[in-house]
């Protein structure tokens, strides 16, 4: 796996602390909006590939409470393991994931069509994540001038589930400086690079520690998996308290979250209201007609 940053020596300094970031929820403020791509996306690959039986068209809430559930549980994690969560929960209840060589669990149906279930999912949640990036997501404000605050004590690097394509072009449209990067690492796009993998190549660079900065807690899962230390963003306050915190050393924050029930009710409702006025109606190419729901100003959590 190589660094795409190449402005700066990627050769290990004495003393200088590593810290990686994720990139989807950390430097850039995407909101909530991915768990509502994820949900979006699963329900048009079933619609897609024949398999509208195992949803309750009449009955949408159903549909979304099971993809809910399963979701909550893989904030952050690769898409495909997303997928086999939602797609189990919605077949058997079961809001768990399936492993790749395990599917024969799944009905033969499903099994058969899986290939086609995960190129119709990837497509729609990529173009959805690209449309929304394109029309709404930016850097939160402080991104940029903490990441030139921090270089000069400390190794950068990004350590993100988007693949790494798709990562170049999204620090290109933000303006990032990738000469502020000792690497940057992205997924590949089998939906393999879990971030736990990413930053032990961080780790395996001689560093006696790694601050993995993200949003979620299956991050915080990477981050204890990998051995390295937490530190949450969720708001643009929060890279104040990063500047801070580091003053005293690398951070360590271990404790979980969940979401808020006035997040819960977001994801709900937005999730209904695209199923309602564009996937159930065919038009499941409208990706700038359902990122504009979720950006609702009337609406928008």
């Amino acid at each position: 796996m190589e660094a795409l940053s190449t402005g700066i020596s990627t050769e290990f300094r004495i003393g200088a602390p590593a810290i990686a970031f994720d990139f989807d929820g950390t430097l850039i403020d995407s909101g909530l909006d991915k768990g509502i791509h994820i949900m979006c996306a699963v329900w048009s690959a079933f619609k897609l590939n024949g398999l509208g039986h195992y949803l309750h068209e009449d009955d949408i809430r159903t549909d979304i409470d099971l993809m809910l559930t399963a979701y909550v549980k893989y904030p952050g994690a690769p898409r495909f393991q997303q997928l086999s969560a939602l797609a189990n929960s919605l077949i058997h209840h079961i809001p768990s994931s399936i492993d790749e060589d395990k599917l024969e669990v799944l009905p033969d149906e499903i099994r058969e069509r899986y290939s086609q279930i995960k190129a119709s999912f990837n497509h729609t949640y990529s173009r959805l994540n690209d449309t929304a990036a394109a029309l709404y997501w930016k850097p939160f404000p402080l991104v940029h001038s903490t990441l030139r605050r921090l270089v000069g004590k400390h190794d950068l690097y990004i350590a993100s589930g988007v693949t790494e394509d798709l990562l170049f072009e999204d620090l290109e449209r933000h303006s990032f400086d990738r000469q502020l990067f000792r690497g940057i690492y992205g997924g590949n796009k089998s939906g393999g690079s879990d971030k736990a993998e990413l930053l032990h190549t961080i780790q395996a660079k001689g560093y006696p520690d790694v601050l993995f900065v993200a949003d979620s807690n299956r991050d915080l899962l990477y981050a204890q998996q990998a051995g390295a230390r937490f530190f949450r963003i969720r708001k643009n306050r929060d890279f104040i308290r990063l500047a801070k915190s580091l003053e005293q050393g690398l951070p360590d924050e271990q404790e979980t979250w969940s979401y808020t029930p006035e997040e819960l009710d977001f994801f709900f409702r937005k999730t209904g209201t695209i199923i309602r006025m564009v996937l159930r109606k065919g038009d499941y190419k409208n990706y700038k007609k359902m990122t504009e729901i979720i950006h609702d100003s009337d609406s928008r959590h």
